[in-house]
């Protein structure tokens, strides 16, 4: 892992996630945007730290997920923050799973690919608060309810899980989002944005120049209605839970199958049918097989 400039005081640590660093020349503070994972993360986030001359250490967590924020467990800083919205649940490894995988999984169970322990917060940014510190912050619910994205001074966006690469999308088919039509809606707030900066940097993807982020956004979106169709097209009949993800295993392919990525793929489709839900458009069931969905019949135009 090597620290690489993006531009002006705005540097890259790579990995999955990449972390951003911005360093505020006048006050001497180095601010670390989601620190990551990863057994050498720390000593490699605090050999670029070293290298960076930070005096103050400031953190931003852009939401909740243990793959974002486990090396602070090792990581000695002086401040963390965070969305108020996001907060308690990162401060809390049991409530985190929950809400992360629909399942109350015991945090340090073998199941799950990333183990974060629970960390402090000191600051819980309320979702009206438009800043931390010279950064400037956009709201990107969808992924989590308190998602936020961050733009540097030097027009570098560092977009979290609001935006994944080609091969994230690849390897695991359907995005997670915890509601995805709310992750469609920031997809769409960080095109609106990409006119507004120089570089656009996803957790999980490539650097890329805000120029050339057009197709990276389009592929996202049409992979969330992709779903979302195969979704409304099982549920032209009765459909259980099982029956939209053996439909969502099918049509997208998986190069990676892990008891956690299908927890996480059926926390998504129970996401689907919230959205789906507050539009009217599905009808919950009783049967034989227990709960199922079906799509709202289309009212008619007569």
């Amino acid at each position: 892992m090597t620290l690489s400039t993006i531009k002006g005081s705005t540097f890259l640590e790579k990995g999955s996630p990449a972390t951003l660093f911005y360093t505020d020349r006048e006050t001497g503070t180095v601010y670390i945007v989601d620190p990551g994972q990863g057994e050498d993360r720390p000593r490699a986030l605090r050999r670029d730290l070293e290298k960076l001359g930070a005096g103050r250490k400031s953190v931003l967590v852009t939401h909740y997920h243990s793959d974002h924020l486990s090396a602070l467990g090792e990581l000695q800083v002086d401040e963390v923050a965070m969305s108020s919205l996001d907060a308690p649940i990162a401060k809390n490894p049991e409530l985190r799973v929950v809400m992360t995988f629909g399942y109350p999984v015991n945090p340090a169970d073998k199941l799950l690919t990333f183990h974060g322990p629970p960390i402090r917060v000191d600051v819980e940014i309320p979702p009206e608060r438009d800043s931390y510190g010279p950064l400037k912050l956009v709201r990107l619910p969808g992924h989590t309810d308190g998602q936020v994205g961050a733009i540097t001074p030097d027009g570098v966006f560092y977009v979290a899980d609001a935006l994944f690469g080609d091969r994230v999308l690849e390897k695991y088919g359907v995005p997670y989002h915890r509601m995805p039509c709310a992750a469609e809606g920031s997809l769409s707030t960080i095109e609106k944005l990409e006119g507004r900066v120089d570089f656009i940097v996803p957790s999980h993807g490539p650097l890329i120049k805000a120029s050339d982020a057009g197709p990276f956004i389009e592929a996202n979106i049409r992979r969330i209605e992709e779903a979302k169709e195969v979704i409304l097209n099982v549920m032209s009949k009765s459909a259980t839970i099982e029956d939209i993800l053996v439909a969502l295993l099918k049509k997208f392919k998986y190069s990676e199958l892990t008891p956690d990525v299908l927890m996480l793929l059926e926390a998504t489709v129970k996401g689907y049918i919230r959205c789906l839900r507050d539009e009217n458009a599905v009808e919950v069931e009783v049967g034989e097989r227990g709960l199922s969905f079906r799509a709202s019949a289309k009212p008619s135009t007569a």
